[in-house]
């Protein structure tokens, strides 16, 4: 019996910026990424921008999450990339 792989989790750092948001929507839609998971960060994961983001690029399987991070907040990188892959 073969063992099952863990989906590998990604962090992307400014994901409701142009160029974060370009990275989500590349890792949720690439052909082989499938199993991906995405750890989107973001200083305000209620604010219209994050929202929109989940709206926009959520798949059907919910690979797609939002998480409060902020560059100056040390900890909270921390419970950001915790257990990701990359």
């Amino acid at each position: 019996m073969q063992k099952e792989e863990q989906p590998r989790t990604i962090v992307v750092l400014g994901s409701t910026g142009n160029q974060g948001r370009g990275v989500v929507e590349f890792l949720l839609r690439e052909p082989g990424l499938e199993t991906c998971l995405v750890r989107a960060v973001t200083r305000d994961s209620k604010s219209p921008a994050a929202r929109q983001l989940l709206e926009n690029y959520q798949t059907p399987d919910e690979r797609l999450s939002l998480i409060t991070g902020d560059v100056y907040d040390p900890e909270s990188l921390e419970n950001a990339f915790s257990g990701a892959y990359g």
